[in-house]
């Protein structure tokens, strides 16, 4: 492209990150295809084999004006399994360990994008393993497309992701409301919006549980109209996925106590919240603003 060109200096900037070249020696046709299409709408760029040199080449543009826009991803395998095994390995026959010890390091480095810059994640992944990473991974990447035999289709799909998702992070509706503290019936309570991407899922969930087993009483979380007699107890990761929260809904905390600990711990559970990610949230920050102060987010 063109940079003089003042109509590629507004288009997006697009990475797309395909299989290693041995992967996609079947399928260099599609490859090609996806790109020349996507290269009509977007400042593209590839690159094979999501890894940690991957990373860097987002951390070293982001903030510049080659910052990338969006990225498109397939999800890395690793073999995490060497055979022979170790005497001391055991073989696991459980399918979601088997999938986290595949793919844990393709969740880590999604995670690592996302902590690098606030972009728009795709991933253009396999049928077999859509279930799995639409229940792991979503709570960091922003949604998944399909990799089929019919590539336009495929070509569709990840241009109709890529326009709903640079509209809506360009639109930045996850604007924090400044958090009031209130107390009543000895209680520390703030209402909150859920801006949690993909809703409040397991991984944010146990971060919660983790933060509320600190405190030594009980602490609730509670959609916004529910009944005194209806508060899930915070401490219990059932309890808060069967909440079925989602991005956008509204919630409240209570915090039995209304101490300084208290409010500590309901400014900490605020800001994971109302976090677009919940591994971004800066809970040192948010501990150090007052309680009419803006939610410092990263």
């Amino acid at each position: 492209m063109n940079p003089d060109n003042p109509t590629t200096q507004a288009q997006k900037r697009i990475l797309f990150v395909e299989r290693s070249k041995t992967e996609e020696q079947d399928t260099s046709t599609a490859f090609r295809y996806i790109c020349n299409s996507l290269s009509r709408h977007y400042h593209l760029e590839t690159c094979f084999g999501l890894d940690d040199n991957t990373i860097e080449i987002i951390r070293a543009k982001a903030g510049t004006e080659e910052a990338f826009d969006a990225v498109i991803t397939h999800v890395p395998y690793a073999f995490a399994c060497k055979f022979p095994l170790p005497e001391e390995e055991v073989v696991c026959f459980d399918r979601r360990v088997q999938y986290e010890r595949a793919y844990g390091r393709g969740w880590k480095l999604i995670k690592a994008i996302k902590k690098t810059n606030d972009i728009p994640v795709i991933l253009y992944i396999e049928e077999e393993i859509q279930s799995f990473i639409d229940a792991w991974f979503l709570e960091a990447a922003d949604c998944t497309v399909l990799r089929t035999h019919d590539y336009k289709e495929d070509c569709k799909q990840l241009e109709q992701s890529l326009d709903y998702l640079l509209k809506k992070y360009q639109a930045n509706p996850y604007v924090i409301e400044p958090f009031k503290l209130s107390k009543e019936n000895n209680q520390t309570i703030v209402k909150v919006q859920i801006h949690l991407n993909g809703g409040l899922g397991f991984f944010a969930g146990t971060r919660i549980v983790k933060e509320c087993r600190k405190y030594p009483h009980a602490v609730f979380i509670s959609e916004k109209n529910s009944s005194d007699d209806n508060k899930p107890n915070a401490k219990s990761i059932m309890a808060l996925l069967c909440l079925g929260l989602q991005e956008g809904d509204e919630a409240v905390v209570s915090v039995e106590g209304t101490d300084q600990e208290a409010e500590c711990l309901a400014k900490r559970l605020y800001a994971i919240l109302t976090s677009r990610y919940y591994f971004t949230a800066d809970l040192g920050k948010i501990e150090d603003s007052k309680s009419t102060a803006t939610a410092s987010i990263m």
